[in-house]
């Protein structure tokens, strides 16, 4: 009995080094995939960005929002015009560097709506950006839309942010765009939304998707006014719509 114990637990030792050295070769080929993803998307200039303008839609369920933003991302200021709380416009302009010292509802209001439209249009950037975030690379995948497959990237966020938890199922093509995804909030088993990412677009660095549809075409966001001025050209550049 003593030899059949110490066999099992040179088995479950064995099994434990493969799975952690199975777990550590999915890590590197996630963040691998992750930077493609990013690169793939004007990760390499994005620094050079001085001020980025855009307008974020969205439609469903019979109601539209639309919310506009200027930011500067090397100072990291925002102006906002769009709904305030009370759902009449408003103009508002905010450093983020304020948010600890200030707690007051308007800049949280704003802030937190700034924060998802900006991860629509900039989601893909994220990937590398974000810390707090856990990559699990699941192969090759059919699309969830079809028709289509590509390689799947899972991102599950951790206790973080407004909505922490959150998890994303990423579906990119040949060139590592990404072309579809699944959206889970807090982790939820059932999606809370899955959409594609298209009509996409070249503004400076950047390659940007304007259009994202549900299945049955209930959901529909999109981006408009977009413009970009580089620190390096006091010259504003207009998106320019690329082939899909």
């Amino acid at each position: 009995m003593p030899r059949v114990g110490f066999l099992v637990t040179v088995f479950l030792l064995i099994a434990a080094a493969l799975l952690s050295r199975a777990r550590a070769q999915n890590e590197t080929t996630a963040l691998a995939l992750a930077e493609k993803i990013a690169r793939s998307h004007g990760l390499a200039h994005f620094a050079n960005i001085e001020v980025l303008e855009y307008t974020f839609n969205a439609a469903r369920g019979g109601k539209t929002v639309s919310r506009h933003w200027r930011w500067l991302p090397q100072t990291d200021e925002v102006y906002y015009q769009g709904p305030g709380p009370e759902g009449k416009p408003i103009s508002f302009h905010y450093k983020r560097s304020q948010l600890k010292a200030d707690s007051s509802k308007l800049i949280r209001f704003v802030d937190q709506r700034f924060i998802n439209d900006q991860y629509w249009l900039l989601f893909p950037l994220h990937l590398v950006w974000d810390r707090e975030v856990q990559l699990l690379y699941d192969g090759k995948a059919p699309f969830p839309i079809p028709p289509g497959e590509g390689p799947h990237l899972i991102v599950r966020y951790g206790n973080v942010g407004y909505t922490p938890g959150d998890v994303y199922e990423l579906f990119v093509d040949s060139n590592y765009r990404l072309r579809q995804w699944i959206f889970r909030r807090g982790g939820s088993k059932k999606p809370t939304l899955i959409c594609t990412w298209e009509g996409y677009v070249k503004l400076g660095p950047l390659w940007i998707a304007t259009q994202h549809w549900s299945a049955d075409r209930s959901f529909h966001l999109w981006f408009t006014d977009l413009r970009l001025r580089m620190a390096t050209a006091q010259i504003w550049l207009e998106p320019e719509k690329m082939p899909e």
